[in-house]
């Protein structure tokens, strides 16, 4: 079960009161926090964001209010490893994917490891 908590942060500048949202989603069964921002506000606020992201850890950035990417805080010392776990994490997504995509087309999971096979030797 999700729960959707909505913080308003006013802030009053030279001539008009300013209104910025961030949505916070939590899962019943996880421990964190998700914080979904809006993509306008990350471009209005992103220095603002950027500490946010440093406090809190990972951010979803929507595009009219759905997910469309994820922030993620590094520094120039664990960026090589980042992006290596990012492009891991893809690529077991992309071959679940596939599996599930071949249970649905009647395709054995000895069909999909063979093809894994034959792509792998003629790289």
């Amino acid at each position: 079960m999700l729960n959707v908590y909505c913080s308003f942060d006013f802030k009053l500048s030279l001539t008009f009161l300013r209104y910025n949202v961030i949505y916070m989603v939590t899962n019943d069964k996880q421990e964190e926090d998700m914080k979904f921002i809006p993509s306008r506000e990350l471009r209005l606020r992103t220095a603002d964001i950027l500490k946010i992201l440093k406090d809190e850890g990972e951010i979803v950035i929507t595009l009219n209010g759905k997910p469309a990417s994820i922030m993620i805080p590094t520094t120039e010392d664990d960026l090589e490893q980042v992006m290596s776990m990012i492009k891991k994490m893809k690529a077991k997504n992309a071959v679940r994917k596939m599996r599930e995509k071949a249970v649905k087309n009647n395709i054995t999971e000895n069909d999909v490891d063979e093809e894994i096979r034959k792509i792998r030797m003629n790289q």
